[in-house]
């Protein structure tokens, strides 16, 4: 018998990797932003991470990634003060189909957490350079590593990719908004918050709308979100704010009252809070960048 082998199509191959990182972020995390020519993908593994893109911040639940497209401007950071942690990988990949797992927020199901520990526990053997630092620009190999280390690394990268793309072939996934909740209560009480950002409400009257008490309430919120029912009606708020900032109608007086802050002062330090910028410099920051 003549036997004549075939050649396999690869739909996914990665050739360069440019970082892996397992970061513990403390709560006063800050991090200005970066732009570069390569993937990267983010998830959370612990709380809640705020990932902005184009001047356009997202909350990543806990079990969540978010693919960044090369040459998207974005940033890191925890949510509302809380430490978190993450896993970041970026790699170099010619592979168009990636865009359409690109710009949604997306659950992780079992296969894709068991590739990400997989990578994350090849890539501890593979590279000495510390996966916990948050600045570092290279990795370096390990000369130690155990026998087939960095192709651990390849193959379980290729393999989380790929099931990014055959799920988005046949079950596309949405962006998900700022209300990324399962809990169908809580996502009636948070949308009902997002409906009416230009309202004065009250915690107590929050509560006596939906029927619960304070205490079930701060407990639900904590639980699902990993902050106060107020705290995010503010988040709901600046990022209104942000929108109508980008969008030039108003100046920064109008906006504040138009939401409901009491003052222009209060708008400006609450707004600074949870971008990490002022109003005026996030203004400049849209300009510059062109977002």
């Amino acid at each position: 018998m003549v036997y004549t082998p075939i050649t396999l199509d690869s739909e996914v191959e990665i050739k360069q990797i440019v970082a892996v990182h397992y970061f513990e972020y403390s709560r006063d995390f800050i991090f200005s932003g970066e732009m570069h020519d390569f993937w990267e993908v983010v998830y959370s593994d612990k709380d809640w991470l705020s990932v902005t893109v184009r001047s356009k911040e997202e909350l990543i639940p806990p079990g969540h990634f978010r693919l960044i497209s090369p040459m998207e401007f974005h940033s890191v950071k925890p949510v509302a003060g809380k430490s978190a942690n993450a896993v970041i990988f970026s790699f170099i990949c010619e592979n168009e189909k990636l865009t359409k797992t690109a710009g949604q927020t997306i659950k992780c199901d079992d296969e894709k957490k068991e590739y990400i520990s997989k990578l994350i526990a090849a890539a501890h053997e593979a590279f000495s350079t510390p996966l916990g630092e948050p600045y570092s620009t290279r990795l370096v190999k390990n000369p130690n590593a155990s026998l087939g280390a960095q192709n651990l690394v390849k193959i379980y990268l290729e393999l989380f990719l790929l099931s990014c793309i055959r799920e988005s072939a046949f079950r596309p996934a949405k962006s998900a908004p700022l209300t990324h909740i399962t809990e169908p209560f809580l996502s009636e009480v948070c949308s009902y918050l997002e409906a009416n950002v230009c309202s004065d409400i009250k915690f107590g009257d929050l509560c006596k709308r939906f029927g619960i008490s304070s205490s079930n309430m701060k407990k639900l919120f904590h639980d699902h979100i990993g902050m106060g029912a107020m705290e995010y009606f503010s988040r709901c708020k600046i990022n209104c704010a942000k929108h109508l900032i980008r969008e030039k109608e108003m100046n920064f007086s109008q906006i504040s009252e138009y939401l409901g802050f009491s003052s222009l002062q209060y708008f400006s330090k609450r707004f600074k809070s949870i971008v990490s910028m002022t109003p005026s410099e996030y203004m400049i920051s849209v300009r510059d960048n062109k977002l």
